[in-house]
């Protein structure tokens, strides 16, 4: 039965006319170059080479014949090697953890999906899950590392009812904010992590807090005129008659949007997601807000 590895070595042979010099470029000892070619030569029939001298053999013709068809069977199994890897990568889904964007990130992917992909997401909101081919998250500091690529900036605001009474100026100082209630999520929210961060380097403490379970209860608070919530712009500010949003100018609120890749994974969706993301993530967001 014909073997792969004789195969390899056969051809190899035949391209450098020396069996050392094949077994030193295949980094396998020169014995088993010649056992190989031996084998081979047993299970077709016939020898393939004939020795000129002592440091060189050339092909015969009945080794130019396995030799075309040894190249054709490699470049075939290859070919296959190459199908099946395909195959499974389109089948493999990304495991995506989503710490930041959350709730826009989901219509970005199927935008990707229906564009570009069609590839299945596996979303991981556990913080605490290492599992995940790439993660999205925030922070207010500038990240530079090798797995790591920046996304975008993105302002955070201050987001309030329209009968609020902060909703009347241009602009929201640091002093404006102090003075009222704020609508919030619980500790350990992504959300609030990166707020209370904000918070911290501009040494802002609210009057009151209420803690909002959700996202949309969060929002529901800051309609009924319950106090003002600090948001990112344009990942979590919905599109909505009922509130006012003003930019913080004293000090400038901005976080920064980062993809990173588990070096520990090998999945090209989650490759080409992630660098699909870096490139459109923010122009899709504006378009979508029409900003």
């Amino acid at each position: 039965m014909l073997k792969i590895n004789d195969l390899i070595y056969f051809v190899k042979v035949a391209e450098t006319g020396n069996v050392t010099k094949a077994a030193e470029q295949l980094y396998v000892s020169q014995p088993a170059v010649s056992h190989s070619i031996k084998s081979l030569e047993k299970e077709i029939g016939t020898e393939l080479f004939t020795r000129r001298d002592r440091n060189r053999i050339e092909i015969n013709p009945a080794g130019q014949i396995v030799l075309r068809h040894a190249k054709a069977i490699l470049e075939n199994i290859e070919q296959i090697k190459s199908e099946v890897s395909q195959l499974e990568a389109a089948e493999k889904p990304v495991r995506f953890s989503v710490q930041a964007a959350a709730p826009v990130i989901d219509k970005f992917v199927q935008y990707y999906k229906n564009n570009i992909s069609n590839l299945t997401v596996d979303y991981i909101l556990d913080e605490e899950d290492d599992t995940w081919d790439i993660r999205l998250f925030s922070s207010m500091e500038n990240i530079r590392r090798e797995s790591i690529s920046k996304v975008m900036n993105e302002k955070i605001v201050a987001v309030m009812s329209n009968h609020h009474s902060l909703a009347s100026k241009a602009m929201i100082s640091r002093e404006d904010i102090m003075s009222s209630a704020w609508i919030t999520l619980p500790k350990g929210k992504n959300l609030r992590k990166t707020i209370d961060e904000y918070c911290r380097i501009a040494a802002i403490r609210p009057a009151s807090r209420v803690e909002a379970k959700t996202a949309i209860s969060m929002l529901e608070c800051i309609k009924a005129n319950m106090g003002i919530g600090l948001l990112p712009q344009l990942t979590w500010v919905p599109a909505d008659n009922e509130i006012t949003i003003r930019a913080i100018d004293d000090p400038l609120a901005v976080r920064t949007l980062y993809i990173e890749y588990n070096r520990n994974s090998h999945n090209k969706n989650a490759e080409a997601l992630g660098r699909y993301l870096t490139q459109h993530f923010e122009q899709y967001l504006k378009e979508t807000l029409k900003l």
